[in-house]
């Protein structure tokens, strides 16, 4: 990203991508000035733009962290599905999980907490 810049738009429609836009836009990017990111999803007549920006803001910067934590125990890429993405949302994602996205050294203890989810 050049020096100044302050929006930038990202066309894909993987909701790996989706996820960790949200994670890169609350660590990285906004610490070096980003202040809009958005994603283009759709083709032809039916696409939007989703504002990760506002998204991030309003879900929080705790839950942003946990996100892609949720989403590779939920189904991603390279995982097998466990649950649903809303159900997981609506299981206190930040409760559970938000220490281990620091402090993944202790195996059980991250097996706990994830069975606890």
């Amino acid at each position: 990203m050049h020096k100044g810049c302050t929006s930038v738009v990202v066309l894909s429609s993987d909701t790996d991508v989706f996820v960790l836009l949200f994670v890169f836009y609350i660590g990285e990017l906004t610490a070096i000035g980003l202040k809009e990111l958005r994603v283009k999803i759709g083709v032809g007549d039916s696409t939007c733009f989703i504002p990760i920006h506002a998204l991030a803001k309003k879900v929080g910067h705790r839950l942003c962290q946990v996100l892609p934590v949720v989403h590779i125990l939920t189904g991603c890429d390279y995982t097998s599905k466990e649950g649903i993405k809303h159900a997981a949302l609506n299981a206190s994602p930040v409760t559970y999980l938000h220490d281990l996205v620091f402090a993944a050294s202790d195996l059980d203890r991250i097996i706990d907490r994830v069975e606890a989810y």
